[in-house]
């Protein structure tokens, strides 16, 4: 019996047959790629819109084809369309609906030597391409789908025809008249020009023109934006007056952690500039374009200083043409401001999102000549060139505020303000039902507002014994909790997300590695892929070290995790759900100095599920020797508890105290314990250096507990009032009765909702709330309202409730609830044949009796049919519920 196949042996025999064998398989596998594969054999698209469908597998690139869309060709299919004979429209392309990430382009040419670029997309919206380009009547125009690095599949292209936008060419660009206004506008249907240069280095898709003339004369700063626009867009500006000379003076893709842009230059007088939008990756949108004129400031002398409101806020304004007065202080060229403070506290000025390398000092004095530094800051950080300062200040008392630039003209932008201590709560507000409301119901539910809740690497080293633990080696439950609301600060880019909600650290460092530890050195085997610590202070507030992240730039590279822990002795936690892992949404204050107070409070992109924000010290100080604790993640590790400290010296009691805690670089930002109170009395920020040499590896530099420089902490207190109560603290105090009754129910609640029972109708309610937290107690005003005259339905004569009157059994229940007691009626009004008043007696039996029996009257109103009472004596007998033919 054969066993194996005949045509091999036929082939394999020598050499020659392999070749043919070869060659004949690689002719068949040719022979199965699509047939447009080659530029030469492109397929005809016909028609204003329409969608085609091809699987590129076993596409490939031709010797000779160009790059699509910056990235090198590899596996391309090709089509070619004619546009209509109309002009004056954009044609659409998109590849939405593919199974692989394409990239899209459009040429022009017989060759394809001889193409010239139109449009060109990677990514669109997710892995999907879109070009959009003004057309040329009749032209032929050259579509190809390539797959990103080579990847094949399910090509789908669609397209379509629309009209175009009124400023979509360069040379109808918009007209934006005088120095400041707001534009609306859409850039759906716009397209690409030929010879249309890149903006902001991307290529060029659905772009929308500008132009602005600066003033004839004087000096100036002119600021386009595009603030409140619905899409991810880029912006540009230029001299020239072809698109062929165009000069870029200014361009920006996303302005912070905004995606609209943001852009600002010196104008030349009287000169035009043309302004482009355009969407990032071929986005579209609504547009809002906003634009305004900064020129020479006012304030350049001392004596023209701009007073700044009391109560704080912000302003920005062009920083052009200041100079230096004589007797000013040697500080350089200046810009004037005077503040008072409006109550005692610690106010800050700050110049973040100026486009100017400022510097801000602060002053005491009337006069140039008896001026006294009180603060200054030249720069925030290397990365960050805007400035802020922090100074104490009594009510009423005057300061000279003088700003400069070590870089000329520029935007500046100022904001001031004065942090009051936590005080009491706010007055209780908004009260539902609203003060002096009438016809309130009998069942109402008293709501008011509060005013509470409105969300809103430096080296350490090892003090005596090491006494840092992992979190598996702690049975505190309190201590356990307060691990659980510390969060470690990492690299957005450090985490990958594994699908199914959850997200895991992507390949990190191991600490022996990562600091060339010796042998021996604790907890060299764990994984170190945090760089600061943080702990939550409010529902979305994440508290930290202000060299940690004070930036929106840092903000938005930054994730938050929490639960980063050692499982076991081996084993760390890696995969996280969503619910541990945070984003930064802004940096709210911060306050950053090499010796002093060192915080960034930070709000998060979301509340944070299932945690309690760290409870901190009000009020008061912390003392000498008193005992203290840390959590965080030394290094970047797990997080750990370290005991067994204390203070050492406090220095500044205002801004920091020094301990002997067992801290690394990556506990900056951790919150410092009171043992005894277990509330926070500071943040970790700086301290001795964590390792030194020996012999070709590194180990943990070791002091007494008295030695060496100790450890800083910035203190609580300096930032509590930005800082809101915790949610269990505050409770409520109800005072709640008749207005001409001096009887009141008092009732302690923990959220501001009340329902009272047993409301009369027609009657006028008084009631006031006072707030308690741990700031203090505010006592509400009094509010009033009335209750609705609500008149019972009912039928009379139907003293059993059965629907029918008409037969002695209403009499007989009636004599049985007057004089036996063995029944209650559902409805007293009801048993009221007679309507005087009284629900009880025999007269009211004979009364039903005699109209049934006898022909005499019928009972009053309502009879014979159920409805409202319609006397006095009704509403005060009252129903306890309606009858069943009245429901």
């Amino acid at each position: 019996m054969l066993k194996k196949s005949f045509l091999p042996q036929l082939f394999f025999s020598n050499w020659i047959g392999l070749l043919v064998f070869l060659l004949w398989g690689n002719s068949v596998v040719a022979q199965i790629g699509p047939v447009n594969d080659d530029f030469s054999d492109r397929i005809t698209l016909n028609g204003n819109q329409g969608t085609v469908r091809m699987n590129s597998t076993g596409a490939s690139a031709e010797v000779g084809e160009p790059n699509h869309a910056g990235e090198n060709s590899t596996a391309s299919v090709w089509w070619t369309w004619q546009a209509p004979a109309e002009g004056d429209q954009v044609a659409i392309f998109s590849t939405e609906g593919s199974t692989f990430d394409t990239i899209l382009a459009v040429y022009t040419g017989s060759s394809l030597q001889q193409l010239v670029t139109i449009a060109s997309n990677d990514d669109a919206e997710g892995v999907y391409s879109r070009v959009s380009f003004r057309f040329e009547p009749s032209k032929t125009y050259q579509i190809v789908i390539d797959g990103y690095e080579g990847e094949t599949g399910d090509a789908r292209l669609s397209w379509s025809i629309i009209e175009s936008v009124a400023h979509d060419n360069f040379s109808e660009g918009h007209i934006l008249e005088g120095e400041a206004g707001s534009y609306s506008t859409s850039n759906v249907g716009a397209s690409r020009e030929p010879g249309e240069p890149n903006h902001v280095g991307e290529s060029a898709t659905y772009s929308t023109w500008y132009r602005w003339q600066a003033p004839e004369v004087g000096r100036g700063i002119v600021e386009f934006s595009t603030q409140g626009s619905s899409f991810d867009t880029l912006m540009a500006a230029y001299t020239g007056n072809t698109l062929e000379n165009l000069q870029v003076v200014a361009s920006n893709d996303d302005d912070e952690l905004l995606l609209t842009s943001r852009i600002s230059f010196f104008f030349e007088p009287g000169q035009l500039y043309h302004v482009v939008v355009d969407g990032y990756s071929g986005a579209s949108g609504d547009i809002t374009f906003n634009w305004g004129v900064y020129s020479s400031t006012q304030n350049d002398k001392f004596q023209d200083r701009i007073p700044l409101n009391p109560d704080g806020g912000s302003l920005r304004l062009g920083f052009v043409d200041a100079t230096s007065e004589p007797q000013e202080p040697d500080h350089g060229n200046s810009l004037w401001w005077s503040w008072q403070a409006p109550f005692d506290g610690l106010c800050f000025i700050n110049s973040m999102g100026s486009t100017v390398d400022t510097r801000i000092l602060i002053y005491r004095g009337s006069q140039l000549a008896n001026l006294e530094l009180v603060e200054e800051n030249d720069d925030i950080s290397f990365e960050d060139t805007s400035s802020s300062v922090f100074f104490e200040a009594k009510q009423g008392e005057r300061f000279q505020i003088a700003i400069t630039s070590g870089d000329g003209a520029g935007l500046l932008q100022l904001t001031w303000g004065v942090l009051q201590s936590c005080g009491s709560p706010p007055v209780p507000s908004q009260p539902v039902p609203a003060d002096g409301q009438m016809r309130v119901r009998l069942d109402v539910s008293l709501q008011w507002g509060t005013g509470l809740f409105l969300n809103q690497r430096i080296d350490k080293t090892i003090y005596g014994e090491d006494d840092r633990l992992d979190l598996y080696q702690i049975d505190d439950p309190a201590l356990i909790a307060l691990a659980r609301s510390t969060v470690a600060l990492t690299d957005i880019d450090s985490l990958g997300d594994i699908g199914d909600g959850k997200h895991t650290f992507f390949n990190p460092s191991i600490f022996r590695a990562d600091q060339n530890l010796c042998e021996g050195e604790p907890f060299g085997g764990q994984p170190v892929p945090a760089w600061c610590s943080g702990f939550l202070v409010g529902p979305d507030l994440v508290l930290t070290a202000g060299h940690c992240l004070s930036t929106n730039s840092e903000c938005s590279e930054t994730a938050f995790v929490f639960d980063f822990e050692m499982l076991d002795e081996k084993n760390a936690r890696m995969s996280f759900e969503d619910n541990q892992v945070y984003y930064c949404q802004g940096v709210i204050a911060f306050e950053f100095t090499d010796s002093g107070a060192d915080w960034a409070l930070i709000q998060l992109d979301r509340a944070v599920e299932g945690r309690t924000p760290l409870k901190i010290r009000r009020e008061g100080s912390i003392a000498v020797n008193d005992e203290v604790f840390v959590i965080g993640y030394p290094s970047g590790l797990p997080v750990k508890i370290a005991d067994g400290a204390n203070v050492r010296s406090i220095e500044d009691i205002k801004t920091h105290f020094v301990t002997n805690l067992d801290v690394y670089g990556g506990n900056s930002g951790s919150a410092v314990f009171n043992k005894e109170t277990l509330e926070v009395e500071g943040i970790l920020v700086r301290g001795e250096q964590d390792f030194k040499q020996e012999g070709i590896c590194h180990v943990s530099v070791v002091c007494e507990d008295d030695g060496c420089r100790g450890e800083d902490v910035s203190t609580i207190t300096r930032l509590q009032s930005l800082i809101p109560p915790l949610s269990e603290s505050v409770s409520f105090e109800i005072e709640f009765g008749p207005c001409d009754s001096e009887e009141r129910i008092r009732e302690v609640l923990d959220s501001p909702e009340w329902q009272p029972q047993g409301l009369d109708p027609g009657r006028e309610y008084c009631w006031k709330v006072i707030t308690n937290s741990e700031c203090g107690t505010t006592e509400g005003p009094e509010w009033r309202f009335t209750t609705d005259i609500t008149k019972p339905r009912f039928l009379r004569g139907d003293c059993n409730s059965d629907g029918d009157t008409g037969g002695v059994t209403d009499a007989i229940f009636h004599l049985e609830y007057s004089f036996l007691g063995s029944v209650t009626p559902e409805c007293l009004a009801a048993c009221d044949m007679n309507a005087d008043g009284d629900s009880d007696g025999i007269t009211n039996a004979i009364y039903l009796i005699s109209h049934n029996f006898l022909g005499e009257s019928p009972p009053p109103s309502p009879y014979p049919n159920c409805g409202e009472a319609v006397f006095e004596s009704d509403l005060i007998l009252g129903c306890e519920t309606e009858p069943q033919d009245c429901q």
